[in-house]
Formats: structure tokens, C-alpha cells, sequence
């Protein structure tokens, strides 16, 4: 069955699959651009002596091999960007509606300082946020500079999504800022990483489901150390 990935996304995440087939096409004078993904896979964590096992704590395992797998088919909705690898292996699904890659598609704007900022307290104060896939390299190409300037200086242009978290922490610091406008609230696009083997961003996303058999005979726990 064909679902929108908001509905199904909660079934599939740490998934060890495989990928067998992946394209994108760009947009031309007659055609629109398409990505589709198809990965072979056999979602193990839904076989109903697993989800048993668990519950108790019991030993679990899968000897199933290939027969078990099931091609699930992801179909992006206006693709904007697609990156490809030569990697086939597809351990771990994700979609993304916030994410540092997203923010070229977010509206962004420029905080003045009027006071001195320490930087390196003001970039620290940003990573403890956790914000979604904020890495301190990624900070680095927006509050890298650890050179103090005198007030008042520009301390640079944000994406929204940065935006609201430097300007809060800045506020936090009680320091001094002049902001002549800010960024707005857009829609912006949806990310699908698969491991590092695809990356597609696209306006939305559509996943066909197939039907899973779950075999008894492919449950196979592995004896724990102390079973004789």
C-alpha cells in the first residue's frame, strides 16, 4: 500500500537492508524531476515471537536469509536535491523536517551586536541546545570567527531555525542587539538520509508498503552463554 512516510516513518528506522535501486531525474522542458528508492527489506522487529521475547526478556534471533525480504519503495514528491553513493548497504532510515541542510530553504536574517559578545561562551551556549543535526562544525560556518569585535559589530546573518536560538541565548547574556527584522516562519522541504548512501530533499515523500510474512520457522534465537 502507497502511505504518506509521515504515517509509516515510525516502522521503519533502524531497518538492515539493502538498497537496490535509486534514481533521479532532473527537471526538464517536458518532464518533472523524480527520485525513487527501492530497498530490500525485512522488518524483523515486527515478527510476533520477537516482540513476545522481548517482553519476557527471552533469547531472539532470525536465520531467514533472503526469502523474508520485501522491496519497499520510497517515491519523492518534487525532489529539489539528490545525493547518490556507490554504497548498497541501508542500515538506518531517516526523514527530517528540521536539519542544518534544510536551512538554505529557511528565510534568514542579520543580528547586530551593540555590545561586547563573548563568542566562544555564545557558540557553547548554541550546541547545549541539541538542536537536530547542529554539530559544532556545522556551528562553525555561522559563529566560528572567535575574534571579539568592538560594539557595535554585525554578528551575521542566521536561518531561521539558528535565528531564534542565537538571539535567545544573546538574550540570556544580557547583551545589547539591534535586529531590523526577522527571518519568517516557511514551509520548507523534507530530507531522507539513508545511512550515508542517499540523501534526497524533496517537497514531500510517498512509501508503497509491501506485505511482510513473518514465518515461525525464521525465529531462531540465539542460546544465551549459559544454556548447556
Amino acid at each position: 500500500m502507497r502511505h504518506n512516510y509521515r504515517d509509516v516513518m515510525h516502522r521503519f528506522t533502524h531497518i538492515d537492508g539493502e538498497i537496490r535501486h535509486a534514481d533521479f531525474r532532473l527537471c526538464c522542458a517536458d518532464t518533472e524531476a523524480s527520485a525513487r528508492i527501492v530497498v530490500s527489506v525485512y522488518p524483523w522487529w515486527e515478527h510476533p515471537q520477537y516482540i513476545a521475547a522481548r517482553a519476557s526478556g527471552a533469547a531472539w534471533g532470525f536465520n531467514c536469509g533472503d526469502e523474508a525480504d520485501r522491496d519497499l519503495v520510497i517515491e519523492a514528491v518534487r525532489p529539489l536535491r539528490c545525493e547518490l553513493t556507490g554504497y548498497r548497504s541501508a542500515t538506518n532510515l531517516k526523514f527530517f523536517g528540521e536539519h542544518p541542510k534544510l536551512w538554505e530553504f529557511e528565510d534568514n536574517a542579520e543580528i547586530f551586536c551593540n555590545s561586547e559578545v563573548d563568542r566562544a561562551a555564545l557558540f557553547d551556549a548554541v550546541i547545549k541546545r541539541q538542536l537536530p543535526g547542529v554539530t559544532p562544525a556545522v556551528l562553525e560556518q555561522y559563529l566560528g570567527s572567535r575574534t571579539q569585535h568592538r560594539a557595535p559589530y554585525s554578528l551575521g546573518y542566521f536561518p531561521h531555525t539558528l535565528f531564534n536560538a542565537v538571539k535567545e541565548e544573546l538574550g540570556l547574556m544580557a547583551a545589547r542587539t539591534h535586529i531590523s527584522r526577522e527571518p519568517s516562519r516557511r514551509e520548507v522541504p523534507v530530507m531522507l538520509c539513508l545511512d550515508d548512501s542517499v540523501l534526497v530533499i524533496a517537497n514531500d515523500f510517498f512509501v508503497e508498503v509491501p506485505e511482510f510474512e513473518h514465518r515461525p520457522e525464521w525465529f531462531s534465537p540465539t542460546p544465551s552463554a549459559g544454556d548447556g
